[in-house]
């Protein structure tokens, strides 16, 4: 028999791939007019698909099929070939958040994972928010962008980032004018106060401007109700472009008489027979007054 060599081809494939089916050979010896149509490959039980890149595995080459001439005309030797792991896998991001928030919910809890298991990092890029782990905490209104990276290692390729974009609306609050009342001919108050429902506790609103009605003037009827407009609340911590405010009237109520005083002059003394002494007085009101004789010769 005459010697022939079957040598298996070297090979490459990136980690994570399926070892090649058919790397090829080289027969060394073959005599013209004889053809070998394959051959049967195994692989060294280390080439996984997670053996890692770098790495070197056995290619054995048997059971040689001849389409021409014979395997009995031969002495056959099989040598092996190299399975060298020489590329790093790629992988992607799968990574999620929702579309858009409020101002004031609670906390996102973000999530992102990587085909290839390993850890993937978050970066917030921009926008009113603070980023911790992968808890994202809103602090104001407007757009958010937050980025997922993996960076790959010896057997994985950097995986291309992946950015969501969470849009943050403003919150409701609704700013309520106190009720008030004073009393006929009183001033109105400067500051009857109000009720913020909606604003979060780290906020805080240090007043509002009051406008009353024209009709809340100081002779409006006892038991007239006028309205108290809020407006242009202002913030001493937050600010209100997180908020989308709404104001509601309170009621300015005249609900008790006002109070007058009386100017009264008179003689001190007087001679009998002297002439009728007229007397002045008068109210703060403006209303009439009246004079009563409690006693006396007169």
């Amino acid at each position: 028999a005459r010697a022939l060599t079957i040598t298996a081809n070297n090979a490459n494939r990136a980690y994570g791939a399926a070892n090649p089916a058919t790397p090829g050979f080289t027969a060394t010896g073959l005599v013209s007019g004889d053809s070998i149509s394959g051959v049967t490959y195994t692989y060294a039980a280390t080439a996984t698909s997670t053996a890692a890149v770098g790495t070197t595995h056995a290619i054995t080459a048997s059971g040689a099929v001849f389409s021409s001439g014979s395997a009995s005309n031969y002495a056959i030797t099989y040598v092996d070939g190299t399975l060298t792991i020489a590329g790093t896998a790629s992988q992607t991001i799968n990574f999620t958040a929702p579309a858009s928030t409020v101002y004031g919910d609670a906390a996102i809890t973000l999530t992102a994972s990587a085909s290839s298991g390993l850890p993937v990092s978050l970066a917030l890029v921009s926008g009113p928010a603070t980023l911790s782990g992968g808890t994202l905490t809103i602090t104001g209104v407007g757009s958010i962008v937050v980025k997922a990276s993996q960076a790959g290692n010896t057997n994985y390729s950097a995986a291309a980032d992946v950015q969501q974009t969470i849009a943050v609306s403003a919150k409701a609050l609704t700013i309520t004018a106190n009720n008030a009342s004073r009393a006929f001919g009183a001033a109105n108050p400067a500051t009857p106060g109000f009720i913020a429902l909606g604003l979060l506790t780290v906020d805080a609103i240090s007043g509002v401007t009051y406008t009353y009605a024209a009709t809340a003037t100081p002779t409006a009827a006892l038991g007239g109700a006028h309205a108290i407009t809020p407006g242009a609340a202002v913030f001493t911590t937050g600010s209100a472009s997180n908020y989308a405010i709404t104001y509601v009237d309170g009621t300015l109520t005249v609900a008790g008489q006002g109070s007058q005083t009386i100017t009264f002059t008179a003689p001190a003394s007087k001679v009998y027979g002297d002439t009728a002494v007229t007397l002045m007085a008068t109210a703060s009101s403006g209303l009439p007054v009246s004079f009563a004789l409690v006693s006396g010769p007169a």
